[in-house]
């Protein structure tokens, strides 16, 4: 039995290392990107027991929060370049998708500092006072409408999806062949920081004690999330643009190892 886990641990780890040397990934990167996930969650947990360190790290406008905007913010300007690359290409649909996907983003990157409130100076309309329960300028923390649960619920499925997608679409024997799931699936070393989301919104959702700790943890998952996002725009807007500059528009035959394969449209990489 440890000899067939440790086969399949394996292969698993070649399937992540293939697939990030497609996008240009080093080894070492990519085993650091499935690493500090994990590492980071272990060590927040550990400052938790110091209450003064926790608390400084996720408190409103504390490094990670800010840390979150920044990696939003720059996943969605590279998420909108992609969006009209695709378009200019004649790919509507994927390009409809890429942008639908940067707005959304944009919309949590402002969200996470309510949209610039604290530091503008800006008063909370009174009406949106009422209805806030931390008095801020933003829409999750509105009390009459469960946004913030809607909003976790998002969070799930998207760290479901950046967990389970690219195991169905980027190993070397995928077993789903979609163009569009292929484009929206990132790369497999950045599955810890999408499963990592999903494991705390899981938890939560079956204990959802609002223990201030446990809330406020959450800061570092989402953290993970954006960074995320970030790599995936990063490694989608390089493998566009390498394919403009060499003019790879045509329908192209699939290598092994690669988890491309032959279309009818524009070969498009889900990130390089």
């Amino acid at each position: 039995m440890q000899g067939t886990d440790a086969g399949l641990a394996g292969r698993a780890l070649a399937d992540v290392e293939r697939d990030a040397a497609d996008d240009g990934v080093s080894r070492g990167l990519a085993r650091a990107a499935l690493v500090i996930p994990v590492a980071g969650a272990v060590l927040l947990a550990i400052a938790a027991l110091h209450r003064p360190t926790f608390l400084a790290l996720v408190k409103e406008d504390g490094p990670i929060e800010w840390a979150q905007f920044a990696a939003f913010a720059v996943a969605t300007v590279l998420l909108g370049i992609s969006a009209v690359l695709l378009a200019r290409r004649g790919d509507y649909v994927a390009a409809v998708l890429i942008g639908i996907g940067a707005l959304g983003f944009l919309g949590i990157a402002g969200e996470e500092i309510s949209w610039g409130q604290r530091i503008l100076g800006l008063e909370t309309p009174e009406s949106l006072a009422e209805i806030n329960h931390q008095d801020e300028l933003n829409l999750h923390n509105i009390t009459s409408f469960p946004m913030q649960r809607i909003g976790n619920y998002l969070q799930l499925v998207i760290g479901g999806a950046g967990l389970l997608l690219p195991w169905l679409t980027r190993v070397q024997r995928p077993r789903v062949h979609n163009r569009l799931l292929r484009l929206l699936s990132p790369p497999l070393f950045l599955g810890a920081a999408f499963g990592l989301l999903f494991a705390y919104r899981a938890i939560r959702l079956v204990w959802d004690r609002e223990v201030l700790t446990v809330v406020k943890y959450g800061e570092w998952p989402e953290l993970m999330l954006a960074c995320g996002i970030l790599g995936y725009a990063i490694l989608l807007l390089r493998g566009l643009r390498r394919r403009s500059t060499t003019g790879t528009a045509a329908p192209a035959t699939s290598r092994a190892g690669t988890g491309r394969r032959q279309t009818g449209e524009t070969v498009l990489p889900t990130s390089g």
